[in-house]
């Protein structure tokens, strides 16, 4: 330590300066003094930020709980991105119920200009629904083309001149001159103006096995609750995967499709298929008919 006067070497416990007589024991306390008070105020500086940050978060935790309410005065509540759903175009899925079809008239348009797709006739759509978040569609079409197909029909919703949404049905393999079955999931849920149906169908390349699909060939059960079980002998020395719909009908009328699989039949084993349309939906029909539409096949020891 020095003395503050006349700058002279001094033990750190001198009270004066044994060199000028300067009192040296009122400075050391002065100094000591302000070292205290500036730690005493940034103590309290750094406690009054720490207060106001924990009332900014809880302030702001406590507004995202809160209702958003839109320009037209909607209020909404806020969803968690964890719990929201969003379609393949990133989009959020609206949380209302699906958009119900009337099957009655709709338009029919072709994808593309080939005959192919032209030979496919549409002859019925048939909407099922099923809950908020998704429902089934089944349209019965007829392939009137000379070589085996897959069909893509698809279910486009319009606002206005604009395409705002599209469904797919599907159906694969199937035989030329046979009426079949295209089936899929429907989840669109936005208010449209109007809808139509595109056709478009593709050369299948594939091996499959020229079903005789004779109704005494299939043998069919129906349960208490009009459930319908048929089983198909695979009488060939083939693995085969059988593609089966079911049509029933009411006066006449076709009232309701369906269509089901059976895969990797051995040879001398049945196919079986399951028609569980009734019970969910609770069809009324007076008489139906069971098609193998078309069957794929390997050979066993592949």
């Amino acid at each position: 330590m020095k003395c503050i006067k006349c700058n002279n070497e001094l033990p750190d416990n001198a009270t004066f300066c044994n060199m000028c007589g300067q009192p040296i024991q009122s400075n050391y306390n002065n100094e000591n003094n302000s070292s205290k008070k500036f730690l005493v105020i940034l103590c309290v500086a750094i406690l009054i930020v720490a207060v106001i940050g924990i009332i900014v978060m809880l302030t702001k935790k406590k507004d995202n709980n809160k209702p958003i309410t839109t320009t037209e005065g909607i209020s909404t509540e806020k969803v968690s991105t964890s719990e929201q759903e969003y379609n393949s175009s990133g989009i959020a899925k609206p949380s209302h119920p699906i958009v119900k079809i009337d099957t009655s008239n709709p338009t029919i348009i072709y994808e593309d200009e080939s005959q192919r797709s032209k030979n496919i006739v549409f002859k019925k759509l048939f909407y099922m629904e099923r809950n908020e978040r998704y429902n089934y569609a089944y349209a019965l079409l007829e392939n009137n083309n000379d070589t085996m197909i897959t069909a893509k029909i698809y279910i486009n919703f319009y606002k206005g001149d604009q395409r705002i949404g599209s469904e797919q049905l599907y159906a694969q393999h199937i035989k030329p001159h046979t009426t079949f079955v295209a089936d899929g999931t429907i989840s669109f849920a936005e208010e449209y103006d109007r809808y139509d149906i595109s056709i478009k169908g593709d050369i299948v390349s594939s091996v499959y096995h020229d079903v005789e699909t004779e109704i005494s060939k299939i043998k069919s059960d129906i349960d208490d609750r009009k459930n319908i079980t048929a089983t198909y002998l695979n009488e060939t020395d083939k693995v085969v995967t059988y593609y089966a719909n079911i049509i029933y009908y009411k006066n006449g009328e076709v009232v309701h499709v369906y269509d089901t699989i059976s895969s990797s039949i051995n040879p001398g084993d049945n196919a079986k298929f399951n028609f569980y349309a009734t019970t969910q939906d609770g069809i009324d029909y007076d008489n139906y008919v069971v098609n193998i539409q078309s069957a794929t096949y390997r050979d066993a020891n592949y």
